[in-house]
């Protein structure tokens, strides 16, 4: 596990004088550019929705081979989106083998890479939500869910997507229409949530965890409108364990490509600001030999970069309208003397 820490560039007084201010989102592109994902899936499980909503592109779909042909080592990368880039592994069929020692491989062989830019940055396993009674985790996922328990796949955080719980929402509703009860349609639905989440629990999560023995974290999920919260919740687990357990470089890069949670967006800026030069403003107005309007300026580009704003103008007007109130500060207390 990796420690959460400062660059090694120490900044005092004299180096922050006389460097020029550099947005500290320009260093940390340099070290982590995209978010670098695996997704390991059968077909049909929603593999490329879920991508496709979670990074907000709709041109970087998984491969369509056949099961076990998916070329893992291939970078599927969006013009959308080019903040992250994607590998894809078809997820392992039983009794064969030669796609699990694939995916094992390319998980210990991106693990040595020297550079993090190059490294897997987080593992997404997508199985859809069984039927009642059905296995919950095929052999060759629990085999895997062994191998990281053991700490023979790397530092990198694995995480198990339970895709299409809107139909397991389905399941409860129609349960709901069919009894005899004097519930309307909204409360009907909102029950039947309210059920689905405990039959997750009762179906999916406890087998879960007994039969994979290891705490991998998880998410029930829907791109479905309505369960935008859904996914939400997935990038912030995510983004607390490659933060935790990769880089907080490789956090920023997850915030600044993911789409469906403004918070995870809140805490990339926050780890931005704590990596570099942010923390001088809670002591000073400006840097020593720089303006305020100077500061803020690359304040604002880190925000608008994290963000990916198109179109920045409000949060600059913003920035503007802080300038303008500090400096009446100033003239206040000038005139107070």
């Amino acid at each position: 596990m990796k420690k959460l820490g400062l660059p090694s560039e120490i900044l005092t007084p004299e180096v922050v004088y006389n460097a020029q201010l550099v947005p500290t989102t320009e260093d940390i592109l340099r070290i982590c550019p995209r978010f670098r994902i695996l997704l390991i899936g059968k077909t049909g499980v929603g593999k490329s929705s879920l991508i496709n909503k979670a990074f907000g592109v709709d041109d970087a779909l998984v491969s369509d081979s056949a099961p076990g042909q998916a070329e893992i080592e291939k970078e599927i990368a969006s013009i959308v989106n080019p903040r992250f880039v994607l590998h894809d592994s078809r997820g392992f069929e039983p009794g064969e083998t030669s796609n699990f020692d694939a995916v094992c491989n390319f998980i210990r062989s991106r693990n040595g890479k020297p550079a993090l830019k190059d490294r897997l940055h987080a593992i997404w396993i997508c199985m859809a939500i069984p039927a009642s009674g059905s296995r919950i985790l095929e052999t060759g996922v629990e085999k895997l869910f062994r191998l990281k328990t053991n700490g023979d796949l790397g530092d990198v955080p694995m995480i198990s997507v339970f895709t299409k719980f809107d139909e397991l929402v389905d399941r409860e509703v129609m349960n709901l229409e069919m009894a005899d009860n004097d519930l309307n349609d909204e409360e009907i639905f909102n029950l039947g949530r309210q059920n689905a989440n405990q039959a997750f629990e009762g179906e999916c999560v406890e087998p879960f965890r007994t039969s994979s023995n290891v705490r991998i974290p998880y998410k029930a999920v829907s791109t479905q409108q309505g369960y935008e919260t859904t996914l939400a919740d997935l990038i912030q687990i995510t983004f607390e364990n490659v933060q935790l357990h990769v880089s907080p470089e490789a956090a920023v890069s997850t915030a600044i490509a993911q789409k469906p949670n403004s918070t995870v967006k809140i805490e990339g800026c926050i780890t931005v600001g704590k990596l570099r030069y942010w923390r001088s403003l809670a002591s000073s107005v400006s840097f020593p030999g720089k303006t305020l309007k100077a500061c803020l300026d690359v304040i604002h580009t880190d925000i608008i970069e994290v963000w990916r704003l198109a179109d920045p103008n409000l949060v600059r007007l913003y920035f503007k309208l802080t300038i303008r109130r500090s400096n009446r500060r100033k003239e206040s207390q000038i005139e107070g003397v």
